[in-house]
């Protein structure tokens, strides 16, 4: 088995969990659920998304004796984040907060009722997951009034997912998911630069001075919908016999199909370099390469290239 815990694309090992290569999307969702080993009772992690600029934590703990072929863990989320990124924070003292939480319920060994026999070369999960929260967006609407051109939007993510996943010849870890989101349209409205210029005039100096704020917005009326988010990823992973550092790879397509809106469409490539340690294959560095919108449904621009975008996430155990 291959001894692989790793979010994204900077992928620091924990020994303690198989076979997954966990990717969050551009939204900061968890596409696929870990499988974590029974012989370990509990860990933690921190984790770093660069892509939604988030700290989180993670914890596992298995719910079952330590040991039994088939058993359940759980793994509960908390993450904070601005909602606008860091550079508003630095450069305009801006901060709109955001934070979540997560639950998830997994039981491993579904179809496989063979579980004991090492000859199967076949292992699979299925999770249940849910995610609430609040975040807080700063809004620009130019068709309004000047006073209520600025606003802040509140947002109060849900969601319900249901996951499946296959390890076969301890190689090949093929994901499926499916669920619901309450979600809204931030991703397809403009950041923009907002200033308000004050001005005023000196008469003894004959001097004008003009004091600017600066506010980063998201350009246009915010809404909220029904999304039911569908994620799919084949991995190909590294050997944990290998006698030398080797290079993983694999795909994954998800799409967000919303109420009164186009699904948008993203398609990536996952790149990681691993190390063999103790006898386990351990990813230290990776790469997600993004295909965002890849139908090109909003017609935003001209070409693929121009939507591509790179992903880094990081975990680090600790404990």
């Amino acid at each position: 088995m291959r001894k692989i815990f790793s979010i994204g694309i900077l992928m620091l090992g924990c020994n303690q969990f198989y076979g997954q290569v966990l990717i969050d999307n551009k939204f900061g969702e968890q596409m696929f659920s870990p499988f974590i080993n029974s012989s370990t009772s509990r860990s933690g992690l921190i984790k770093i998304n660069s892509n939604e600029q988030s700290l989180g934590f993670n914890y596992f703990a298995l719910l079952d004796p330590i040991g039994k072929p088939r058993y359940k863990f759980a793994n509960i989320e908390i993450k904070s984040k601005p909602t606008e990124g860091l550079a508003p924070i630095f450069r305009n003292g801006q901060f709109s907060p955001g934070f979540s939480i997560a639950g998830a319920i997994t039981q491993v060994k579904i179809f496989d009722k063979e579980a004991t026999k090492p000859e199967n070369n076949f292992i699979d999960w299925g999770s249940f997951d849910f995610k609430f929260g609040k975040s807080k967006y700063q809004m620009y609407n130019a068709d309004t009034t000047f006073d209520n051109q600025l606003y802040s939007a509140q947002y109060s993510p849900f969601s319900l997912n249901l996951s499946y996943s296959i390890l076969a010849h301890s190689s090949c870890l093929i994901s499926f998911k499916i669920g619901y989101l309450r979600s809204n349209n931030t991703s397809d409205l403009e950041l923009v630069e907002v200033l308000d210029k004050r001005t005023q005039f000196d008469t003894a100096n004959n001097t004008t001075r003009d004091i600017v704020t600066t506010k980063t917005a998201r350009n246009g009326i915010y809404k909220e919908m029904d999304s039911y988010p569908i994620n799919f990823s084949i991995i190909k992973l590294t050997p944990d016999d290998a006698s030398m550092s080797q290079l993983g790879y694999g795909a994954f397509f998800s799409t967000l199909p919303k109420n009164g809106y186009l699904p948008i469409t993203d398609v990536g490539l996952i790149l990681y370099y691993s190390t063999v340690k103790n006898g386990n294959s351990t990813p230290v560095i990776g790469l997600n390469i993004i295909g965002n919108d890849f139908f090109d449904v909003r017609r935003k621009n001209n070409g693929l290239l121009n939507r591509l975008s790179l992903s880094l996430t990081s975990v680090i155990k600790i404990f």
